[in-house]
């Protein structure tokens, strides 16, 4: 016996592509559902309890995203109360290497979704920052620690 060709009906399911980045988005993630639930085998059908927990983990994903969205919006909030509290006076960035850097923090800027310090004229990616502080410096005539004035 000899098969000449496979014709495909419209109704067939098309197959879920991923979203940029290689991450399943939801359309695509029902879509592999349906098709899962339409080509199971009617004699072992998909156990319920199955399928509620894969859409258990659907929803679990879906709010961990919003949850981080919302996470990374504080975050920039909060940055940005930082540079308009620190901008223009002396700061100190610990950096992720383990060294500092000090300076007067001129600005706070965001490239390319990033956020960057900027310090003497360089920019510092928060990535690269582990702590930033205020930087204390004695008003003139002060005696530091030691009792040497500060002239």
């Amino acid at each position: 016996m000899v098969i000449n060709g496979i014709s495909s009906s419209s109704d067939e399911p098309k197959l879920a592509t991923a979203a940029p980045g290689g991450e399943m988005g939801k359309e695509a993630f029902m879509q592999m559902l349906i098709t899962q639930m339409r080509n199971q085998d009617p004699m072992n059908p998909m156990d319920n309890s199955a399928m509620i927990a894969q859409l258990a983990q659907f929803s679990s994903l879906e709010q961990m995203q919003r949850l981080n969205g919302q996470f990374e919006a504080f975050q920039q909030s909060t940055t940005s109360a930082l540079s308009m509290m620190t901008a223009g006076k002396p700061v100190v960035l610990e950096l992720t290497d383990g060294s500092e850097v000090s300076g007067v923090l001129e600005k706070v800027q965001w490239n390319a979704g990033e956020t960057q310090f900027v310090i003497n004229g360089t920019a510092y990616s928060a990535g690269a920052v582990r702590s930033l502080r205020a930087e204390t410096v004695a008003p003139e005539g002060a005696a530091n620690e030691l009792g040497v004035k500060n002239d």
